[in-house]
């Protein structure tokens, strides 16, 4: 999936093409609502886990999550949960859009091209390195400049209504799940919390290289290898690889092998272009001009990757993967060479 800048940018453009505002307070709500179904798949410190929920979301029913929580919104308005609701709905057309070029730039690499490195790193890790070349497209500024912190600032009483309604849209919408689900509540809360650590610990304002009092955190990550740093955002990936295809070079659909063209670029602005859409529903939902069915439909049911005629998630048959292994030690020698004395370029990413 796309990771959390790519997912924020999208968002913001998306609600420019709106008429929706958010209150100036509640915008890091929208950028986490953003996040969509990705916060479950963060829990992984504080126990009881909310993990398979991010399975479910990202699999089959993301409309109707979309439709039963707009009602319930509806009949009981709430400004915090209008603003991360907003967010939620545009993720599924980052995610949709994007992955078929994330997994077929990414998926079937050697499994053991670095060691300790799995697979799931190297998307990670790609995904890392868009968000920082987008976030350069759509505003002209490097990564360290995208401070998570107030980006996601949450209060505890918000947090505790948000975890309260969407606890309770998971129950209408997977009740073989979450029905007799007792800890759900607290799954969710916990998801968020441990959201916030995650996003705090890879902060690229804490983890740029720019920085010197940076280096503690850098160590955090560059102790553990290419795995640790796989979860930083590079400062600049290497310039000679059109790693968002900007030369629109073809690329197959990794499913059914469909030749395609785009670049990452113009799959984001489509994305933004749907995220408007669905917005622009959950309004007219709300404001009781448009029936919640259709913003279930918009939103769509099917999952949020690659897919299979009927919707569900698919086998990759076609990859021609980017050297991903080489730009993760390349990033790796980066940090290791920064942290022992050496300095980097910022503007080059190369060692000065």
């Amino acid at each position: 999936m796309p990771s959390q800048i790519c997912h924020v940018l999208a968002g913001i453009s998306s609600r420019k093409h709106t008429g929706f505002a958010p209150d100036p307070q509640h915008i890091p709500l929208f950028n986490l609502g953003c996040q969509g179904p990705d916060i479950f798949a963060h829990n992984r410190r504080t126990k009881p886990f909310a993990l398979a929920y991010a399975r479910l979301l990202h699999r089959r029913r993301y409309g109707a999550f979309c439709r039963v929580a707009a009602v319930s919104l509806r009949n009981s308005p709430d400004p915090q949960i209008r603003a991360w609701l907003a967010g939620f709905v545009t993720h599924q057309a980052v995610d949709r859009m994007m992955h078929p070029y994330i997994v077929y730039r990414s998926a079937e690499l050697p499994a053991k091209a670095v060691p300790g490195v799995s697979p799931a790193l190297y998307h990670a890790f790609f995904e890392r390195i868009i968000d920082v070349l987008i976030l350069r497209r759509q505003t002209g500024r490097q990564a360290a400049s995208f401070n998570t912190d107030p980006v996601f600032r949450l209060s505890r009483d918000a947090c505790a209504i948000l975890s309260r309604f969407i606890a309770a849209t998971l129950r209408s919408v997977y009740p073989e799940s979450a029905a007799d689900d007792p800890l759900l509540e607290q799954r969710v809360t916990n998801a968020f919390w441990d959201t916030r650590y995650f996003y705090h610990l890879t902060n690229p304002a804490r983890t740029g290289m720019s920085i010197p009092a940076n280096k503690s955190a850098i160590t955090h990550f560059s102790d553990r290898g290419p795995a640790g740093v796989a979860l930083l955002y590079p400062e600049n990936p290497d310039a000679a690889v059109d790693w968002l295809n900007d030369s629109r070079s073809p690329w197959k659909d990794p499913v059914g092998g469909t030749p395609r063209h785009e670049s990452a670029g113009d799959l984001f602005d489509r994305a933004v272009g749907e995220g408007a859409a669905v917005i622009r529903c959950l309004e007219a939902v709300l404001s009781g001009d448009e029936s919640p069915e259709a913003l279930e439909q918009l939103a769509g049911n099917s999952c949020l990757s690659i897919q299979n005629a009927d919707g569900s998630i698919a086998a990759v048959s076609y990859a021609d993967p980017l050297d991903l292994p080489a730009e993760l030690v390349r990033e790796t020698a980066l940090r290791e060479r920064w942290i022992s004395g050496l300095s980097v370029d910022p503007v080059k990413g190369e060692l000065v």
